[in-house]
């Protein structure tokens, strides 16, 4: 994929939403996430908020570049939500765990009775 220059895409786990973000950033410095916790359909753009470490994010950068990387961190956020995990992956593990632990609460596994 043909990144504008300087531009990052990483995803990452926060406890606040659902499904995993996409973050994007210029020069290492974080600008944005796209969230799909309200679905594929209606990604959000999330901003950093007052609470962020100042030297850690970046408030302004070319239109230009904002507009590429929006095309671009839409269409990997959503690739990423559509594709199945690689098989003997991380992340194989990690839903196996979460399927475990759903049928756990499920079927009451483990509750004292």
């Amino acid at each position: 994929m043909d990144y504008p220059e300087k531009m990052k895409i990483l995803y990452s786990i926060d406890p606040n939403y659902e499904y995993l973000l996409t973050e994007v950033y210029f020069d290492d410095l974080f600008v944005y996430a796209i969230s799909v916790d309200a679905g594929l359909d209606n990604m959000t753009v999330v901003t950093p908020g007052a609470n962020l470490h100042e030297p850690t994010i970046q408030r302004s950068v070319p239109i230009d570049w904002l507009m590429k990387s929006l095309e671009l961190a839409k269409s990997a956020t959503y690739r990423r939500h559509t594709l199945p995990p690689p098989k003997g992956s991380w992340g194989d593990d990690i839903y196996k765990l979460a399927e475990r632990e759903a049928q756990k609460t499920q079927y009451g596994v483990g509750d004292s009775q």
